[in-house]
Protein backbone atom coordinates (compact mmCIF):
# COMPACT_ATOMS: atom_id res chain seq x y z
CA UNK A 1 0.00 0.00 0.00
CA UNK A 2 1.08 3.36 -0.94
CA UNK A 3 2.14 5.70 2.17
CA UNK A 4 -0.53 8.60 1.96
CA UNK A 5 1.08 12.41 2.80
CA UNK A 6 -0.03 13.96 5.46
CA UNK A 7 0.46 17.25 4.53
CA UNK A 8 -1.95 16.78 1.16
CA UNK A 9 -4.29 14.75 3.33
CA UNK A 10 -4.80 17.93 5.63
CA UNK A 11 -4.68 20.26 2.83
CA UNK A 12 -7.56 17.81 1.55
CA UNK A 13 -9.37 18.06 4.53
CA UNK A 14 -8.85 21.47 4.89
CA UNK A 15 -10.85 22.20 1.23
CA UNK A 16 -13.72 19.76 2.27
CA UNK A 17 -14.52 21.56 5.40
CA UNK A 18 -14.51 24.64 4.08
CA UNK A 19 -16.70 23.38 1.41
CA UNK A 20 -18.84 22.21 4.29
CA UNK A 21 -19.12 25.50 6.12
CA UNK A 22 -20.25 26.95 2.82
CA UNK A 23 -23.26 24.95 2.89
CA UNK A 24 -23.72 24.58 6.51
CA UNK A 25 -27.68 24.27 7.41
CA UNK A 26 -27.15 25.83 10.57
CA UNK A 27 -27.71 29.65 11.04
CA UNK A 28 -24.91 30.11 13.98
CA UNK A 29 -26.76 32.68 14.94
CA UNK A 30 -26.95 31.01 18.95
CA UNK A 31 -22.46 31.37 19.00
CA UNK A 32 -21.09 34.00 20.82
CA UNK A 33 -20.67 36.92 18.65
CA UNK A 34 -16.62 37.03 18.07
CA UNK A 35 -17.30 33.08 16.50
CA UNK A 36 -20.41 33.94 15.10
CA UNK A 37 -18.51 36.64 13.21
CA UNK A 38 -16.05 34.10 12.29
CA UNK A 39 -17.66 31.20 11.78
CA UNK A 40 -19.64 33.41 9.27
CA UNK A 41 -16.84 34.92 7.49
CA UNK A 42 -15.96 31.02 6.94
CA UNK A 43 -19.11 30.58 5.44
CA UNK A 44 -19.15 32.98 3.33
CA UNK A 45 -15.67 32.46 1.68
CA UNK A 46 -16.20 28.89 1.85
CA UNK A 47 -16.65 28.14 -1.43
CA UNK A 48 -12.95 28.83 -1.96
CA UNK A 49 -12.28 25.00 -0.64
CA UNK A 50 -13.50 23.88 -4.37
CA UNK A 51 -10.26 25.91 -5.64
CA UNK A 52 -8.07 24.37 -3.41
CA UNK A 53 -9.35 20.84 -4.50
CA UNK A 54 -8.30 22.16 -7.92
CA UNK A 55 -4.65 23.02 -7.16
CA UNK A 56 -4.26 19.97 -5.46
CA UNK A 57 -5.91 17.63 -8.06
CA UNK A 58 -3.91 19.30 -10.72
CA UNK A 59 -0.22 18.44 -8.83
CA UNK A 60 -1.44 14.80 -7.68
CA UNK A 61 -3.15 13.71 -10.77
CA UNK A 62 -0.20 14.66 -13.03
CA UNK A 63 1.63 13.24 -10.48
CA UNK A 64 0.93 10.04 -11.83
CA UNK A 65 2.13 10.76 -15.25
CA UNK A 66 5.06 12.68 -14.51
CA UNK A 67 6.35 9.57 -11.55
CA UNK A 68 6.42 7.56 -14.99
CA UNK A 69 7.76 9.78 -17.78
CA UNK A 70 10.88 10.80 -14.67
CA UNK A 71 11.31 7.01 -14.52
CA UNK A 72 11.58 6.56 -18.10
CA UNK A 73 8.77 5.10 -18.60
CA UNK A 74 5.60 5.50 -21.06
CA UNK A 75 2.65 7.25 -19.15
CA UNK A 76 0.11 5.07 -20.86
CA UNK A 77 -2.62 7.19 -21.29
CA UNK A 78 -5.15 4.71 -21.71
CA UNK A 79 -4.33 2.84 -18.88
CA UNK A 80 -4.61 5.90 -16.67
CA UNK A 81 -7.99 7.34 -18.04
CA UNK A 82 -9.02 3.58 -17.08
CA UNK A 83 -7.99 3.90 -13.53
CA UNK A 84 -9.11 6.88 -12.96
CA UNK A 85 -12.80 5.82 -13.83
CA UNK A 86 -12.92 3.11 -11.60
CA UNK A 87 -11.61 5.76 -8.75
CA UNK A 88 -13.99 8.46 -9.57
CA UNK A 89 -17.00 7.23 -11.65
CA UNK A 90 -18.59 4.22 -9.14
CA UNK A 91 -19.43 6.62 -6.44
CA UNK A 92 -20.78 9.00 -8.58
CA UNK A 93 -22.70 7.21 -11.03
CA UNK A 94 -24.14 5.46 -7.60
CA UNK A 95 -25.05 8.80 -6.68
CA UNK A 96 -26.65 9.53 -9.88
CA UNK A 97 -28.80 7.02 -10.26
CA UNK A 98 -30.31 7.02 -6.54
CA UNK A 99 -31.11 10.43 -7.11
CA UNK A 100 -32.42 9.98 -10.32
CA UNK A 101 -34.97 7.28 -9.32
CA UNK A 102 -35.77 9.17 -6.10
CA UNK A 103 -36.91 12.47 -8.54
CA UNK A 104 -38.60 10.52 -11.35
CA UNK A 105 -41.07 8.27 -8.38
CA UNK A 106 -41.41 12.40 -6.63
CA UNK A 107 -41.09 14.48 -9.47
CA UNK A 108 -41.62 12.58 -12.31
CA UNK A 109 -39.15 11.74 -15.48
CA UNK A 110 -38.51 15.09 -17.31
CA UNK A 111 -37.68 16.71 -13.52
CA UNK A 112 -35.33 14.12 -13.22
CA UNK A 113 -34.01 13.93 -16.66
CA UNK A 114 -33.59 18.05 -16.55
CA UNK A 115 -32.00 17.94 -13.48
CA UNK A 116 -29.12 15.34 -14.19
CA UNK A 117 -29.19 14.50 -17.18
CA UNK A 118 -26.29 16.61 -18.17
CA UNK A 119 -24.37 14.97 -15.08
CA UNK A 120 -24.45 11.47 -17.14
CA UNK A 121 -22.31 13.14 -19.80
CA UNK A 122 -20.39 15.03 -17.97
CA UNK A 123 -21.62 18.74 -19.20
CA UNK A 124 -23.41 20.20 -15.92
CA UNK A 125 -21.31 23.25 -15.53
CA UNK A 126 -22.29 24.09 -18.88
CA UNK A 127 -25.98 23.04 -18.41
CA UNK A 128 -26.13 23.63 -14.74
CA UNK A 129 -28.19 21.62 -13.39
CA UNK A 130 -30.23 21.37 -9.36
CA UNK A 131 -27.05 19.96 -8.28
CA UNK A 132 -24.92 22.98 -8.51
CA UNK A 133 -22.01 21.39 -6.36
CA UNK A 134 -21.68 18.94 -9.35
CA UNK A 135 -19.98 21.51 -11.63
CA UNK A 136 -16.11 21.12 -10.01
CA UNK A 137 -16.14 17.61 -10.78
CA UNK A 138 -17.62 18.37 -14.37
CA UNK A 139 -14.48 20.43 -14.68
CA UNK A 140 -12.28 17.69 -13.07
CA UNK A 141 -13.73 15.40 -15.98
CA UNK A 142 -13.00 17.84 -18.72
CA UNK A 143 -9.39 18.38 -16.95
CA UNK A 144 -7.97 14.87 -17.06
CA UNK A 145 -9.05 14.19 -20.75
CA UNK A 146 -7.24 17.66 -21.61
CA UNK A 147 -4.33 16.53 -19.81
CA UNK A 148 -4.16 13.11 -21.19
CA UNK A 149 -4.35 14.75 -24.55
CA UNK A 150 -1.28 16.80 -23.63
CA UNK A 151 0.61 13.94 -22.29
CA UNK A 152 0.76 11.81 -25.14
CA UNK A 153 1.34 14.66 -27.72
CA UNK A 154 3.95 15.75 -25.95
CA UNK A 155 5.26 12.42 -24.73
CA UNK A 156 5.05 11.19 -28.41
CA UNK A 157 6.86 13.64 -30.14
CA UNK A 158 9.61 14.87 -28.08
CA UNK A 159 10.32 13.00 -25.11
CA UNK A 160 14.00 14.28 -24.26
CA UNK A 161 12.44 17.71 -24.41
CA UNK A 162 9.10 16.96 -22.69
CA UNK A 163 9.85 18.62 -19.09
CA UNK A 164 10.04 22.03 -21.12
CA UNK A 165 7.40 21.85 -23.28
CA UNK A 166 5.36 20.56 -20.40
CA UNK A 167 6.18 24.17 -18.21
CA UNK A 168 5.57 26.09 -21.29
CA UNK A 169 1.95 24.42 -22.69
CA UNK A 170 0.78 24.39 -18.75
CA UNK A 171 1.85 28.02 -18.21
CA UNK A 172 0.19 29.25 -20.89
CA UNK A 173 -3.42 27.13 -19.86
CA UNK A 174 -2.95 28.45 -16.72
CA UNK A 175 -3.46 31.87 -18.10
CA UNK A 176 -6.00 31.59 -20.54
CA UNK A 177 -8.80 31.28 -18.01
CA UNK A 178 -8.12 34.43 -16.73
CA UNK A 179 -8.30 36.11 -20.43
CA UNK A 180 -11.98 33.90 -21.15
CA UNK A 181 -12.95 35.74 -17.72
CA UNK A 182 -11.94 39.05 -18.86
CA UNK A 183 -13.62 38.68 -22.50
CA UNK A 184 -16.76 36.88 -21.58
CA UNK A 185 -17.42 38.55 -18.22
CA UNK A 186 -20.95 37.99 -18.42
CA UNK A 187 -20.83 34.24 -18.35
CA UNK A 188 -20.97 32.40 -14.83
CA UNK A 189 -17.90 30.98 -13.68
CA UNK A 190 -18.79 27.69 -13.23
CA UNK A 191 -17.66 26.42 -16.63
CA UNK A 192 -13.91 24.55 -17.42
CA UNK A 193 -12.41 27.15 -19.92
CA UNK A 194 -13.15 30.10 -16.78
CA UNK A 195 -12.15 28.22 -14.22
CA UNK A 196 -9.38 25.27 -14.86
CA UNK A 197 -6.85 27.83 -13.92
CA UNK A 198 -6.20 26.08 -10.55
CA UNK A 199 -5.88 23.09 -11.98
CA UNK A 200 -3.13 23.66 -14.23
CA UNK A 201 -1.32 25.65 -11.85
CA UNK A 202 -1.30 22.27 -9.69
CA UNK A 203 0.39 20.53 -12.90
CA UNK A 204 2.82 23.08 -12.98
CA UNK A 205 4.23 22.74 -9.59
CA UNK A 206 3.86 18.96 -9.88
CA UNK A 207 6.30 19.36 -13.20
CA UNK A 208 8.62 21.07 -11.14
CA UNK A 209 8.68 19.08 -8.19
CA UNK A 210 9.24 15.79 -10.14
CA UNK A 211 11.89 17.36 -13.12
CA UNK A 212 13.50 20.01 -11.10
CA UNK A 213 13.26 18.30 -7.92
CA UNK A 214 16.75 20.28 -6.48
CA UNK A 215 15.15 23.62 -7.17
CA UNK A 216 11.82 22.37 -5.50
CA UNK A 217 13.79 21.64 -2.52
CA UNK A 218 15.94 24.60 -2.87
CA UNK A 219 12.62 26.45 -1.77
CA UNK A 220 12.73 25.23 1.35
CA UNK A 221 14.51 28.00 2.94
CA UNK A 222 12.11 30.23 1.69
CA UNK A 223 9.41 28.93 3.61
CA UNK A 224 7.99 31.28 5.31
CA UNK A 225 8.11 34.58 3.01
CA UNK A 226 6.05 32.06 0.30
CA UNK A 227 3.86 30.90 3.32
CA UNK A 228 3.09 35.16 3.87
CA UNK A 229 3.16 35.46 0.16
CA UNK A 230 0.32 32.86 -0.49
CA UNK A 231 -1.80 34.04 2.25
CA UNK A 232 -1.21 37.81 0.92
CA UNK A 233 -2.69 36.12 -2.29
CA UNK A 234 -5.23 34.44 -0.68
CA UNK A 235 -6.53 37.78 1.13
CA UNK A 236 -8.76 39.45 -1.57
CA UNK A 237 -11.21 36.59 -1.37
CA UNK A 238 -11.48 37.09 1.96
CA UNK A 239 -12.20 40.82 1.71
CA UNK A 240 -14.05 40.82 -1.14
CA UNK A 241 -16.26 37.43 0.30
CA UNK A 242 -17.45 36.10 -3.02
CA UNK A 243 -15.21 36.98 -6.25
CA UNK A 244 -17.66 35.73 -8.85
CA UNK A 245 -20.49 38.85 -7.79
CA UNK A 246 -17.39 41.30 -6.70
CA UNK A 247 -16.87 43.35 -10.32
CA UNK A 248 -14.99 42.97 -13.41
CA UNK A 249 -11.45 43.19 -12.28
CA UNK A 250 -12.01 41.39 -9.46
CA UNK A 251 -13.76 38.89 -10.82
CA UNK A 252 -11.00 38.22 -13.72
CA UNK A 253 -7.84 38.15 -11.73
CA UNK A 254 -8.74 37.16 -7.96
CA UNK A 255 -9.39 33.53 -9.44
CA UNK A 256 -5.85 33.33 -10.71
CA UNK A 257 -4.64 35.08 -7.33
CA UNK A 258 -6.46 32.39 -4.94
CA UNK A 259 -5.53 29.72 -7.02
CA UNK A 260 -1.92 30.80 -7.32
CA UNK A 261 -1.83 31.57 -3.46
CA UNK A 262 -3.13 28.06 -2.63
CA UNK A 263 -0.34 26.89 -4.85
CA UNK A 264 2.48 28.51 -2.71
CA UNK A 265 0.74 26.87 0.07
CA UNK A 266 1.06 23.40 -1.75
CA UNK A 267 4.57 24.08 -2.26
CA UNK A 268 5.11 24.76 1.51
CA UNK A 269 3.25 22.10 2.99
CA UNK A 270 5.82 19.94 0.30
CA UNK A 271 8.28 21.10 2.30
CA UNK A 272 7.60 20.98 5.77
CA UNK A 273 9.31 20.84 8.43
CA UNK A 274 9.37 19.63 11.74
CA UNK A 275 7.64 22.05 13.20
CA UNK A 276 4.49 21.95 10.99
CA UNK A 277 4.43 18.31 11.15
CA UNK A 278 4.42 17.95 14.81
CA UNK A 279 1.96 20.55 15.74
CA UNK A 280 -0.18 21.09 12.63
CA UNK A 281 -0.45 18.01 10.53
CA UNK A 282 0.46 15.35 13.36
CA UNK A 283 -1.52 17.41 16.21
CA UNK A 284 -5.17 15.71 17.03
CA UNK A 285 -6.69 18.72 15.25
CA UNK A 286 -4.70 17.77 12.23
CA UNK A 287 -5.46 14.03 12.13
CA UNK A 288 -9.24 14.97 12.24
CA UNK A 289 -8.46 17.46 8.76
CA UNK A 290 -7.02 14.30 7.72
CA UNK A 291 -9.47 12.35 7.99
CA UNK A 292 -12.15 14.52 6.48
CA UNK A 293 -9.51 14.63 3.35
CA UNK A 294 -8.74 11.03 2.86
CA UNK A 295 -12.40 10.95 2.54
CA UNK A 296 -13.45 14.07 1.20
CA UNK A 297 -14.57 12.73 -2.39
CA UNK A 298 -17.81 10.79 -0.66
CA UNK A 299 -18.09 13.66 1.30
CA UNK A 300 -18.37 16.27 -1.61
CA UNK A 301 -20.51 13.93 -3.51
CA UNK A 302 -23.64 13.99 -0.89
CA UNK A 303 -23.51 16.76 1.41
CA UNK A 304 -25.58 19.12 -0.58
CA UNK A 305 -28.38 16.20 -0.01
CA UNK A 306 -27.57 16.01 3.57
CA UNK A 307 -28.05 19.35 4.00
CA UNK A 308 -31.34 18.89 1.98
CA UNK A 309 -32.14 15.81 4.06
CA UNK A 310 -31.43 17.47 7.28
CA UNK A 311 -33.98 20.49 6.69
CA UNK A 312 -36.72 18.54 5.73
CA UNK A 313 -36.21 16.64 9.22
CA UNK A 314 -36.13 20.18 11.17
CA UNK A 315 -38.84 21.68 9.54
CA UNK A 316 -41.25 18.35 9.67
CA UNK A 317 -40.27 18.37 13.10
CA UNK A 318 -40.86 22.14 13.97
CA UNK A 319 -37.13 22.34 15.57
CA UNK A 320 -35.72 25.87 16.19
CA UNK A 321 -32.29 26.01 14.48
CA UNK A 322 -31.51 29.23 16.36
CA UNK A 323 -31.26 27.87 20.01
CA UNK A 324 -27.94 27.42 21.43
CA UNK A 325 -28.81 23.53 22.37
CA UNK A 326 -30.54 22.60 18.99
CA UNK A 327 -27.96 24.92 16.93
CA UNK A 328 -24.75 23.23 18.96
CA UNK A 329 -26.43 19.57 18.12
CA UNK A 330 -27.19 20.02 14.28
CA UNK A 331 -23.69 21.83 13.63
CA UNK A 332 -22.25 18.45 14.84
CA UNK A 333 -24.57 16.10 13.24
CA UNK A 334 -23.83 17.71 10.38
CA UNK A 335 -20.22 16.99 10.19
CA UNK A 336 -20.22 13.80 11.67
CA UNK A 337 -23.43 12.80 9.25
CA UNK A 338 -21.53 14.00 6.26
CA UNK A 339 -18.34 12.23 7.79
CA UNK A 340 -19.75 8.57 8.13
CA UNK A 341 -21.97 8.44 4.86
CA UNK A 342 -17.91 9.11 3.61
CA UNK A 343 -17.04 6.11 5.69
CA UNK A 344 -19.57 3.67 4.42
CA UNK A 345 -18.71 5.28 0.44
CA UNK A 346 -15.23 4.20 1.10
CA UNK A 347 -15.48 0.83 2.42
CA UNK A 348 -18.04 -0.41 0.25
CA UNK A 349 -18.06 1.21 -3.20
CA UNK A 350 -14.38 3.15 -3.42
CA UNK A 351 -12.45 0.44 -2.25
CA UNK A 352 -14.20 -2.88 -3.21
CA UNK A 353 -13.44 -0.60 -7.00
CA UNK A 354 -10.42 0.07 -6.21
CA UNK A 355 -9.41 -3.71 -5.43
CA UNK A 356 -11.03 -4.38 -8.84
CA UNK A 357 -8.91 -1.53 -10.76
CA UNK A 358 -5.41 -2.89 -8.86
CA UNK A 359 -6.18 -6.63 -10.11
CA UNK A 360 -6.69 -5.63 -14.01
CA UNK A 361 -4.97 -2.77 -14.56
CA UNK A 362 -2.02 -3.00 -12.28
Amino acid sequence: MVKRNESLDFLRGLAIILVLFRHLPVKLSFLPEIIYTIFSRVKAFGYIGVDLFFVLSGFLVSGLYFSKINSGKSPEVGKFLTRRAFKIWPSYYLYLLIMMIYLYFSKGIDVAWSSLGSAVFHIQNYLLTDKLHFWSLAIEEHFYTLLSLIVFILAKKNVNNFKKNILFIVSICSFIPMVMRLIFIDHHTYMTHMRSDGLFIGVFISAVYHFYSSFFDSLKKYQLILFILGMVLLSPTIYFIDIAYSGYWIRAFAFLLLHLGFGLILICSLNSGNFANKYIFRSPLGKIFQRYGYLSYGIYLWHFDFNGAFHFFVKKLSFNLDGALFGSLSFLVYFFGVYLLGVGLMNFIEKPFLKIREKYTA
